[in-house]
């Protein structure tokens, strides 16, 4: 039985949300990162494109961060209040596996490291030799890797000359997440590993101090 899949990703920089209804899918973008409420109003887009209502989804899938702390926040909480709503059940995902899983997809590669912007001189990082283990690293900290792997995310292009002396890849990319892959990602390899509990829908930051330096700034 095919399962009705709502997918929402906001942690990147722009908002996008996916559903999938008997295999086919629906899809809204927005490059705008306002606040929860526009991610409710796309949900919304997407019910009315496939004439049905929160009641009839199966699974809500999400990204988890890390990325930009509003996207991220944004995210979580508009699944939360969805899954208070609805008590469907749910699957948040790092957004550095999402992008792995993407670019896999695409350059038909298994090694792949992942680099996304983090500001403040860093990135998040990850790849999969590893088994996805995520960290907050300076470019020029990131592990040494042969040129048998390909980069993708938007650190590669804002600390290209650090991160070309550091590792020794030399094909890489950004990539703009989007939920149509989430849900892809979902239906291969989660559909096992749901829950229902809204106090499992939790962020994933990396920097840790990331909420301290925002109340601190207001």
């Amino acid at each position: 039985m095919n399962k009705t899949i709502l997918a929402i990703e906001s942690c990147t920089g722009v908002c996008s949300v996916a559903l999938s209804v008997n295999n086919k899918k629906y899809a809204v973008f927005s490059q705008s990162l306002k606040s929860s409420s526009l991610l409710l109003g796309m949900c919304e887009d997407v019910f009315n494109q496939a004439k049905i209502q929160l009641s009839d989804i199966d699974i809500i899938s999400y990204t988890k961060g890390p990325g930009t702390f509003t996207g991220v926040r944004m995210c979580v909480a508009c699944v939360q209040g969805l899954v208070l709503a609805s008590e469907v059940k749910s699957m948040g995902i790092s957004t550095l596996e999402l992008m792995s899983y993407m670019a896999q997809k695409e350059f038909k590669k298994n090694k792949v490291a992942v680099a996304i912007d983090a500001r403040m001189g860093e990135v998040y990082w990850s790849h999969n030799a590893e088994n996805g283990k995520e960290q907050l690293l300076k470019p020029e900290n990131v592990p040494v890797l042969d040129d048998s792997f390909i980069g993708v995310g938007s650190g590669w292009l804002e600390y290209e000359n650090i991160l070309s002396e550091t590792s020794k890849i030399t094909t890489y990319q950004n990539y703009q997440l989007h939920a149509e892959q989430l849900i892809d990602l979902v239906n291969e390899k989660y559909l096992d590993s749901l829950n229902d509990e809204v106090e499992n829908i939790q962020p994933i930051y990396l920097r840790n101090n990331v909420a301290k330096k925002s109340k601190d700034s207001k």
